[in-house]
């Protein structure tokens, strides 16, 4: 998983700059439905492949 790291610095970046308390749940959510989403279409590529 390579965006993680560049997700981490992302997350600092906005921490020193003091974001209001919503962008930090955008940006969980966007981290969230990126995780989320890969692990759903990664499920499906397997399930086709067993199947």
């Amino acid at each position: 998983m390579e965006f993680v790291p560049s997700l981490d610095l992302a997350v600092e970046e906005l921490e020193n700059l003091e974001a209001p308390a919503w962008w930090h749940y955008v940006v969980g959510f966007g981290a969230g439905a990126v995780v989320g989403g890969a692990a759903l279409y990664g499920g499906i590529a397997i399930g086709v492949a067993i199947t």
